[in-house]
């Protein structure tokens, strides 16, 4: 339960107020999504870097939040970097392991290390939220490069 609570304060922080411009959104959006994928390519899917650590002079460890029905026991995640907004510079691989899930929730937390800093998802609460605000969101399901959803904030918890 800690972890859905926990999960549920961080998720919203992708909701924008006003329009953000194509800069914005590949910051905030697009440099810290990863792509999940397991080695028997059974599942794939994809997370956000909540948390890049360093943990020695050219060492950090990420923390990924992602829906635990992606995760399994062998799975690898595949960091992007970008030339800028519009290209796609390359595509790295890092082992990663499971550090905590909440099934019933379907989420997780996936733990990797790198050797550069990863960006950070920007975090935000509930409290600033309004109907109709509009939010964004990034995946790569099915083994894609990530790819933007825009939408609107349609309901709000009492």
């Amino acid at each position: 339960m800690r972890l859905i609570l926990f999960f549920l304060s961080l998720c919203v922080g992708a909701a924008i107020s006003s329009e953000p411009n194509k800069k914005d959104l590949f910051h905030k959006s697009l440099l810290p999504t990863v792509q999940i994928i397991s080695k028997s390519k059974e599942m794939s899917g994809s997370g956000v870097v909540y948390k890049s650590i360093k943990i020695s002079p050219n060492n950090f460890i990420n923390y990924v939040i992602s829906c635990q029905h992606v995760i399994s026991p062998r799975m690898v995640i595949n960091t992007f970097y970008y030339k800028d907004e519009n290209y796609l510079e390359k595509q790295l691989s890092h082992g990663c392991c499971l550090v905590d899930e909440d099934k019933q929730n379907d989420l997780s937390i996936v733990a990797f290390l790198s050797t550069e800093k990863i960006p950070e998802v920007t975090l935000g609460t509930a409290h600033t939220l309004k109907l109709f605000d509009s939010v964004y969101s990034v995946g790569c399901g099915m083994e894609e490069y990530p790819r933007f959803t825009e939408g609107k904030i349609n309901g709000l918890p009492l």
